[in-house]
């Protein structure tokens, strides 16, 4: 498997190990235009196209870009990032006023707001502005790049909006004055989705600090540059060890008696037996109504049998479901406790038809390293009616789901499950 490379959506990146220029060029510091964001409307869908774009297309099928240098020492950061924007198919408003300003001009796009800071003894350039579409939407923009042993330069750029974005990486050869994909990523034993990621990308330095969107916000995440042409995760042996087969793990996640979480039908349900512990005595059944109405909660997965903790309609519950139950603090809320068989059970996915559908896959181990087999998007898209997963088996931090009629099987992290 090749580690990490296109990997298409991701906000962040790269900073330059030994610093490009060596001038006295000042550099511009963030300019802002107008105090309201803007709806900016079919721009944004525009925004979010190009992105889709080099994902679906293949950024190793991109291009060699002819790079034209503005200085006798060769290009700047603002070099590499007109040869970027110039093209035709990455044209929007946006990239249109990244090239008015880096020609020394004063954009203001649609009256919105526009930040700029170009750092051009540092090899750094940052763009974004926001947008109103429902949501803290901005699109934004990084450049830098490297000096490698051979020569050459690393350009790498990003290129999103609120963590979904496009991880890119560019060989510039001096001797052709092209800047070319690069057919594998400079990114060594690292095996996170670059669309899970935010990188925060110091204008001075070698090191890239990362930092997974889904993660504990104190968790940062070091991709050391080798020196020469790479960079090295040291973390990769503890991130990426695959959990070990487990006869008890613990699990937060919705539940459902059904397959079709938004569109249950009633007329094929049947009562959903409630049990006192595995292989115990039935306590109450679920009718196909209270299955429906009542809030089901999964908690624990022993073997081939499962905890739910369930609560019926109007019954006071904590705001913070989840880590009530986590807890054990269901004791002062309507919440009951019960086993059912595993295969009784379904669970989902989180953020349906939201943007992290594009990021989200299906894995064929519980590991990152593993194969990618599937991704969400692409299994919805498959099925008419929004589909829930079967629970096969769980291990620490990560499950294994097959959705409900369909072949689409794999292991996805536990945190990734609809738990509200």
């Amino acid at each position: 498997m090749k580690p990490l490379f296109l990997l298409l959506l991701g906000l962040t990146l790269l900073v330059p190990a030994t610093h490009a220029q060596d001038d006295d060029t000042q550099y511009d510091e963030y300019t802002d235009y107008g105090d309201e964001y803007t709806d900016y409307g079919d721009e944004y869908a525009d925004e979010m196209e190009i992105m889709r774009s080099l994902s679906i297309e293949g950024w190793a099928h991109e291009p060699a870009l002819p790079v034209h240098a503005s200085t006798s020492k060769g290009p700047t950061i603002a070099d590499f990032a007109r040869a970027f924007l110039k093209q035709k198919r990455y044209s929007s408003s946006f990239s249109r006023a990244i090239l008015t300003r880096i020609d020394g001009l004063h954009p203001k796009p649609n009256d919105g707001m526009f930040r700029y800071l170009i750092d051009v003894p540092h090899g750094y350039l940052s763009v974004d502005t926001p947008f109103n579409c429902g949501a803290d939407c901005t699109i934004s923009l990084e450049m830098c790049y490297w000096h490698t042993a051979n020569g050459h330069r690393l350009v790498g750029l990003t290129w999103g909006d609120r963590g979904i974005g496009c991880l890119l990486f560019y060989d510039y050869n001096p001797q052709t004055r092209l800047m070319t994909p690069l057919p594998e990523s400079p990114i060594k034993d690292f095996y996170d989705n670059p669309a899970m990621l935010n990188a925060h990308l110091p204008r001075q330095g070698k090191d890239i600090h990362i930092k997974p969107i889904w993660d504990n916000p104190s968790d940062t995440l070091t991709l050391r540059w080798n020196g020469s042409d790479a960079f090295i995760f040291d973390g990769a042996a503890e991130r990426y060890r695959k959990p070990a087969k487990s006869n008890e793990v613990a699990l937060f996640a919705r539940a459902y008696f059904y397959q079709t979480p938004n569109m249950p039908d009633l007329s094929a349900m049947k009562d959903a037996p409630l049990y006192d512990a595995p292989n115990g005595i039935i306590t109450r059944r679920l009718t196909p109504s209270e299955q429906q109405d009542y809030l089901i909660m999964l908690t624990c997965v022993r073997g081939d049998w499962a905890e739910i903790a369930y609560i019926q309609p109007g019954d006071r519950y904590p705001v913070d479901l989840t880590r009530s139950l986590r807890q054990g603090r269901d004791y002062d809320t309507g919440f009951r406790r019960a086993w059912v068989p595993r295969t009784a059970l379904f669970v989902d996915i989180a953020d349906k038809n939201g943007p992290f559908d594009l990021m989200l896959h299906l894995y064929a181990e519980p590991t990152l390293a593993s194969r990618r087999l599937y991704a969400v998007e692409d299994m919805r898209n498959s099925v008419e009616v929004a589909l829930a997963f079967h629970l096969l088996e769980a291990r620490d931090s990560w499950v294994k789901v097959q959705m409900a009629t369909t072949n689409y099987i794999g292991w996805i992290e536990s945190r990734y499950l609809l738990d509200d």
